[in-house]
């Protein structure tokens, strides 16, 4: 078996990532791959994602800024 290199590491790790990897897929993996590789690359997909969705919210949170007082005048509408 051939050894593996960055970019199907890379590939394994996002495959695996999301769940779509086949067990034959992850059988050769282990049997071929280096585990440090895996474990850096898999760390660096894991603090890109978080990143993202950190970059996401803060985003969201500063645009959402001018909706400060909107609620409380919904809330406080009584209906009859």
């Amino acid at each position: 078996m051939s050894k593996q290199t960055l970019l199907s590491t890379l590939g394994s790790v996002l495959s695996a990532f999301i769940g779509v990897q086949s067990k034959k897929k992850r059988e050769a993996d282990f049997a071929t791959g280096n585990i440090y590789m895996y474990t850096v690359v898999g760390s660096l997909v894991t603090i890109i994602f978080v990143s993202g969705l950190a970059w996401i919210a803060r985003d969201n949170a500063s645009q959402n800024q001018h909706l400060e007082g909107v609620g409380t005048h919904i809330v406080a509408v009584k209906y009859n």
